[in-house]
C-alpha cells in the first residue's frame, strides 16, 4: 500500500463489499456533499456510468423500472416551440421537466403582487395564444374550485394587454366574475377607462342589443367602402336564412330575395338611409312595401303611393327593381311580397 497505512474500518469494507457508496459524515458533511469512490486502476476500470433517466432513449426508460412519469418525462419544446405561442391570450406555463415538482400547486399559481403577475408573462414557458389561434374555439374545463374563473379573468387581461380588438366577459351565474375583472384591470392598467360594464337587465329593465343591420364596424373600423360594407351585410344575413330556413328554401324564393335585397340597400341609403337599422325596422319597410304596393295599379298615376311603398334612396337601380315588382299583377305581388314578409 503506497502512502501512510490508515487503519482498518470495518463499517466502510462491508459497504464496499455490498456495493454502497461511503458519504462524508461528522463534520465533513458540513463541507462536503459528493460521494467518496476509492479504488484502485483494476476497480476503476470496471466502473459503469448510467447517464440520468432523462438522458436514456424511450426503449431504455421503459426497463429501467421506475414510475411511469419518469420513463416519460414531459421534455421542454425548443425556442422556435415557445416563440410561436409568446405573445396573445396568456393561458398559463408549459407543464414539461423544467417545472421544480417540490413545489406545491397552490404555490405554483398563487401571485400576491403586480410586477410578479407581468413577470409570469415574461417567463420562457408562458405560453399564449395568438389572434390567428383565437379563431378556433378555446374552453377552459376543470373541477369546481380548481380556478377556472381565475384562470378566465387572465386570460382577458393578457388578452387586453397583448391583442387589439374587443374582449367580451359574459357571466351568466350572476356572481361576481366581472366585479373582480374590473377591480384587476385598474389594478394592472391604471383605469378603467376602455371598459363598458353592462348589467343585464339595467336598472330600467331594459336589455341592450346590438344591431345586425350596421355599417359602422366595417366603414369605421375596417375602413371599407360603403357599398362593399353594405354588400357584406347583405350576404351574412342571407347565410343566416339558409341556416334557419335551409338553403333550397331560400335559394328557391329569388324574387323575394331580390325584394329583400333591394330593400336593404335603401335603408342603408347614404343621403337618405341610416349607418344601422334594426330587423324590425327592415320588417316595418317590407310591411309598408306591401302595403302600399298592392294599391299601384299605375307607376305614373299612383306615383304619390309609390313613395309610400319604396324608402327613398339615390340609388336609381334600387328604385327601378323594386318599381319592377309594382308593376306584377296583384295575386303574383302579394304572393311574392308574403314570402318576404316570412
Amino acid at each position: 500500500i503506497e502512502g501512510n497505512y490508515l487503519g482498518t474500518n470495518d463499517a466502510e469494507y462491508e459497504r464496499m463489499l455490498n456495493h454502497g457508496i461511503t458519504y462524508p459524515n461528522g463534520l465533513e458533511s458540513w463541507t462536503r456533499r459528493k460521494p467518496l469512490l476509492v479504488c484502485n486502476i483494476d476497480e476503476l476500470s470496471n466502473f459503469i456510468t448510467v447517464p440520468s433517466i432523462d438522458s436514456l432513449p424511450k426503449a431504455s426508460r421503459g426497463g429501467t423500472g421506475g414510475m411511469p412519469t419518469a420513463q416519460s418525462p414531459l421534455t421542454s419544446p425548443n425556442e422556435e416551440v415557445f416563440k410561436e405561442f409568446s405573445k396573445g391570450m396568456t393561458i398559463g406555463h408549459a407543464v414539461t421537466a423544467l417545472r421544480d415538482h417540490s413545489d406545491k400547486p397552490d404555490d405554483i399559481s398563487t401571485i400576491e403582487t403586480k410586477n410578479e403577475w407581468w413577470n409570469h408573462l415574461s417567463q420562457r414557458d408562458a405560453l399564449s395564444l395568438s389572434a390567428d389561434h383565437l379563431t378556433q374555439h378555446y374552453i377552459r374545463a376543470a373541477t369546481t374550485g380548481s380556478g377556472k374563473t381565475v384562470a378566465t379573468i387572465n386570460d382577458m387581461l393578457t388578452t387586453h394587454n397583448d391583442l387589439e380588438g374587443p374582449t367580451i366577459l359574459i357571466d351568466p351565474k350572476d356572481g361576481e366574475m366581472c366585479e373582480n375583472y374590473l377591480r384587476c384591470h385598474r389594478t394592472l392598467f391604471g383605469n378603467v377607462d376602455d371598459i363598458e360594464y353592462i348589467q343585464i337587465p339595467e336598472a330600467d329593465g331594459m336589455v341592450p342589443g346590438m344591431p345586425f343591420f350596421d355599417l359602422r364596424p366595417l366603414t369605421e373600423g375596417a375602413g371599407r367602402a360603403r357599398e362593399t360594407a353594405k354588400q357584406d351585410i347583405i350576404d351574412h344575413y342571407f347565410q343566416l336564412l339558409r341556416f334557419v330556413l335551409g338553403k333550397k328554401t331560400v335559394e328557391q324564393a329569388f324574387v323575394a330575395n331580390e325584394i329583400l335585397t333591394n330593400l336593404i340597400k335603401a335603408l342603408f341609403d347614404s343621403e337618405h338611409g341610416k349607418d344601422y337599422f334594426s330587423i324590425g325596422e327592415l320588417m316595418e319597410a317590407a310591411q309598408k312595401f306591401q302595403k302600399f304596393g298592392k294599391q299601384v295599379e299605375d307607376l305614373d298615376k299612383d306615383y304619390e303611393t309609390v313613395l309610400k311603398a319604396i324608402p327613398r334612396t339615390v340609388d336609381t337601380q334600387v328604385t327601378s327593381i323594386l318599381e319592377s315588382h309594382l308593376e306584377k299583377d296583384a295575386r303574383q305581388f302579394m304572393n311574392t311580397t308574403d314570402a318576404v314578409l316570412n
